[in-house]
């Protein structure tokens, strides 16, 4: 098995590579801390310097897509959680409701489903209508993590994504990623894959492996109270996977896009 190896810049202190014909063994990587790992040359794929982003994967789409999660490092990752018009994954932080971005908590009522929002509403019954549908840079996880050429996808780049890509699901524990997901492959051939990272509500994750859910940049315009993401609809044998509705408030993973 081929090893893609990520190598800190934050982490290396020297790099030994052989010139080529030598008879050295392999890449040898030494870390601050006086650690040193040998890594045989025949079980390296490629060596990639990592700078806490993702590679930009081109699938023939309008965007290209991150090779994994905000808050991961691998693929495989679930990586960071997010309410959504959140830049933070706080575990101590209740996600709910009360906690949800620009949600007014003095007019909010969990108990009588009532919302009120200050941002990101487009009609008055919920709040200050700004008529704002997609989210802007400051209130944009992927922006936050990444830098300006990355953002959230959109619901109509997710759509994309179902639509010209062929996605094939992946058992937790398989041989080719351990993790459970999809992998979309585009029409150029080119792939990325999705972990079924579940959700966070209140203090806890949830269906880690076994629900898959993610968030894009745009409001669902029918009621500001949700916003759109690509989740799993449908029954056992039945499920499908859509851009659906969710709650604002729940906590879901953001795979981002890249506008360069």
């Amino acid at each position: 098995m081929k090893i893609s190896t990520l190598v800190s810049t934050a982490a290396i202190a020297a790099i030994s590579l052989a010139p080529a014909g030598a008879s050295a063994q392999g890449l040898k990587i030494m870390t601050k801390d006086g650690k040193s790992t040998l890594i045989p040359y025949e079980n390296l794929d490629k060596v990639t310097v990592y700078d806490g982003k993702p590679e930009a994967v081109d699938l023939g789409l309008s965007v290209k897509w991150a090779s994994f999660n905000v808050g991961a490092t691998s693929p495989e990752e679930n990586g960071s959680y997010f309410m959504w018009a959140s830049t933070v994954d706080d575990p101590e932080c209740k996600y709910n409701k009360l906690t949800c971005p620009y949600q007014d908590p003095d007019f909010a009522d969990p108990d009588y489903f009532i919302d009120y929002f200050l941002k990101y509403c487009n009609n008055t019954d919920a709040g200050m209508p700004d008529y704002l549908t997609t989210l802007e840079p400051v209130d944009d996880a992927a922006t936050a993590a990444f830098g300006e050429d990355w953002r959230m996808p959109t619901a109509d780049e997710m759509n994309e994504l179902l639509e010209r890509c062929n996605a094939e699901q992946f058992e937790e524990g398989n041989d080719e990623f351990g993790a459970a997901g999809f992998l979309f492959t585009g029409p150029n051939g080119n792939s990325i894959f999705m972990p079924m990272a579940g959700y966070r509500y209140l203090l806890d994750v949830y269906n880690s492996g076994k629900e898959f859910n993610y968030w894009t940049s745009s409001l669902y315009t029918p009621s500001c109270l949700y916003a759109n993401a690509l989740t799993e609809k449908g029954y056992g044998a039945n499920k499908y996977l859509a851009v659906d509705f969710k709650g604002r408030y729940m906590g879901f993973p953001v795979r981002a896009v890249c506008t360069k």
